[in-house]
């Protein structure tokens, strides 16, 4: 007989034949990611990003594509360059597009006037060319570029790097000690004009243009000599030229800067924590003239994401993270605390752009067994809340079906559950079963998998890695733990100080809820995460022997030495917390190398060369400690790749990088049933 729990009847539509293929390695490339959204202006048309990739030819495309919000439009490709186009931005009267492409070698902005034709160039700027902005007039593009890398003479020694502070690398690239300035070009080409450089060593990103044209706003990184910090300011200065002013004073970070239509209020996403990149994620409103900000959001005790000012003038929209979704929300502009949801049910949305009257909005929407697809939401007809995910939902209608196709795959669909966990905490669960039920009299062979951050979350979401483990047959538990987005700042801040404490148990009282619920079998039970999830899978085989088999990604193995070679020094500094050197006892706590000598589980330890973030030493580390005390043990290791392999690496090998998951779970997993 075919072993179904009867919490997954409900779930289960349809149980596909024992011998099914689902979702797997092969299928990395089978979906379309459809990004960046961005509406014209007048609600016509929406202009957005299709990136794909073949495994074949081991290549990403990234192309703009054009669909018409008329009903019944198809969508239209707007370019077919072997180079990357993206970041399109259409001009304020919707008669031309600017876009990124490097299609000349480079990064350099082009543009589109009527569209289907050929794209002109707009930059030649050494070193590339990125974000464009037009100003109101339409007769200029403001872009941000860093300039070229050094040109190293090798036989004069030139190649010896020198550093003199800890800016030197960031993410999987080498810095080489530049610093990204905001240019202004003629929209239809010509000389560039640097507007920033007389702000010395600073980074500059983000601009808004005034409405009226005479300001530019920018986030440029605040004065911390030396060593990374996450504070950053916004400033203003004359469109013109001249002295660049500070508008905002927060101890953390201010970005994503909008004008209000009337040019008085600048709009920015702001923490007010200094040195912690977790705190709570506000709508701030600054006086242009200067003075102290309005908190728009205090009273909403989520993360703030995409935040705007409305079509219509009268308030701000963003996206808010709640109990594993993202939905759309707006706040009035003279109500604050007052919030006006515009999506809910169990789905994410990961993006939006609204038409200049507010009255349409293209939204990119996934959820657990669908990539994202665009759709768009008449916000008159929808009039409230619009439930994601149901059939008929009023007023949204669906623009794109790129990944349609995939419904020929069988894919698994989830179980949401809550579990009780110690000290009274509510935990937020997703059972995914195998995608290809097999026939058996016992549950399957079940992973844990955790996420990275640690104050990200698992959710309502597209998880290729999800559906890959639950194709190749397995049950996947998806933990939100003690630490996670979507739960308030206090559940979130929880994690600071307790990194293997609260979340570990949580985990622990996750399997035993799918033991319970007769999803899983004890001592039938994998771990797998990624970054701070790599770490907690580690931590996790360290105290007992309740896995039977491990994954590790990107994983923080021993703190003192991850301090030492991270680019982000603060994160340790807020999370373990304090520096090795003040706090050696707590370093090595929160250090899986510390438990080496208790691990027994099989581990198989994934990492990438070029990887800044967790350097590939953290793997080393913990490969030799394996071997050391006689764990079945292999270090798969990708040249080339960076912290994100399994989002943004190259399609053979992320292909690679599943294959090796799955066939180490099936050698010290599956093959024991």
């Amino acid at each position: 007989m075919r072993y179904v729990p009867a919490l997954l009847l409900l779930a289960l539509t349809a149980i596909p034949p024992a011998n099914a293929l689902g979702f797997g390695p092969q299928d990395v490339c089978a979906g379309a990611a459809v990004t960046d959204p961005q509406m014209a202006p007048d609600g016509a048309a929406v202009v957005f990003v299709l990136r794909t990739c073949d495994v074949a030819t081991n290549s990403t495309q990234m192309d703009l594509w054009y669909v018409s919000t008329e009903s019944g439009a198809e969508p239209r490709q707007l370019t077919t360059d072997p180079g990357m186009d993206h970041s399109p931005r259409w001009s304020p009267d919707g008669a031309s597009l600017a876009f990124v492409s490097s299609r000349g070698g480079s990064s350099q902005i082009w543009r589109f006037d009527g569209f289907f034709g050929e794209p002109q160039p707009v930059t030649d700027h050494p070193g590339g060319a990125g974000g464009p902005v037009w100003t109101p007039s339409g007769n200029f593009l403001i872009f941000s570029s860093r300039g070229p890398g050094k040109e190293a003479d090798v036989l004069a020694g030139e190649d010896v790097a020198v550093h003199t502070d800890l800016l030197y690398r960031k993410g999987s690239h080498w810095e080489q000690g530049r610093y990204q300035h905001l240019y202004r070009v003629e929209a239809t080409g010509g000389e560039a004009t640097c507007l920033t450089d007389s702000n010395g060593d600073h980074d500059h990103s983000e601009p808004a243009i005034s409405p009226d044209g005479r300001w530019l706003a920018y986030v440029r990184d605040a004065d911390h000599p030396g060593i990374y910090s996450i504070d950053t300011n916004v400033w203003i200065q004359p469109l013109a030229g001249g002295e660049a002013r500070l508008v905002t004073d927060n101890p953390g970070p201010d970005a994503r800067p909008a004008f209000s239509p009337d040019g008085k209020t600048l709009l920015t996403r702001s923490i007010r924590e200094e040195g912690y990149e977790s705190g709570r994620r506000r709508v701030l409103l600054w006086p242009v003239a200067g003075g102290e900000p309005t908190e728009l959001t205090e009273q909403l005790d989520r993360h703030i994401f995409r935040p705007r000012f409305s079509g219509d003038g009268k308030g701000v929209e963003f996206l808010w993270s709640d109990a594993g979704s993202w939905h759309l929300a707006r706040i009035p502009y003279n109500r604050p605390g007052r919030l006006e949801r515009l999506t809910g049910g169990d789905a994410w949305v990961w993006d939006y752009s609204t038409s200049a009257n507010g009255r349409t909005t293209v939204l990119q929407i996934t959820d657990a067994d669908q990539p994202a697809e665009l759709w768009l939401l008449d916000r008159r007809a929808a009039r409230g809340v619009t439930q994601l995910g149901e059939e008929g939902a009023r007023g949204l209608r669906r623009l794109t079906t790129f990944n349609d196709d995939l419904a020929a795959t069988p894919l698994s669909e989830p179980v949401v559950g809550w579990v009780d966990a110690p000290n009274g905490r509510s935990i937020q669960v997703w059972y995914y079963p195998p995608a290809a039920v097999a026939e058996s009299d016992t549950p399957p062979p079940m992973i844990v998998t955790l996420h990275g951050g640690p104050q990200w979350c698992m959710g309502h979401r597209w998880d290729p890695e999800v559906q890959a483990l639950a194709g190749a047959g397995y049950g996947v538990l998806a933990v939100n733990f003690t630490g996670s987005m979507g739960y308030g700042q206090a559940f979130m801040d929880a994690i600071s100080g307790d990194w293997g404490g609260a979340p570990y148990e949580d985990v622990l009282a996750a399997v035993d809820w799918a033991v319970g619920k007769g999803l899983a079998t004890a001592g039938r039970v994998g771990i797998t995460g990624g970054s701070y999830g790599g770490f907690l899978a580690g931590y996790a085989i360290g105290q007992g022997d309740q896995f039977r088999a491990a994954v590790l990604c990107r994983a923080v193995i021993n703190q003192v030495s991850e301090y030492g070679t991270t680019d982000e020094q603060f994160f340790s500094e807020s999370d373990i917390p304090g520096t090795p050197w003040d706090h050696p006892e707590e370093y090595a706590r929160w250090s899986p190398l510390t438990y080496a000598p208790s691990i027994h589980t099989p581990t198989m330890i994934i990492h990438s060369d070029q990887d800044h973030r967790v350097p590939v030493g953290q793997a080393e580390e913990f490969f030799t400690a394996l071997i050391r005390h006689g764990v079945t043990a292999e270090l798969v290791r990708f040249p080339g790749e960076g912290h994100g392999l399994s989002r943004s690496g190259t399609p053979v090998h992320r292909r690679e990088r599943l294959k090796h998951m799955i066939r180490w779970f099936d050698t010290h997993l599956k093959e024991l049933e």
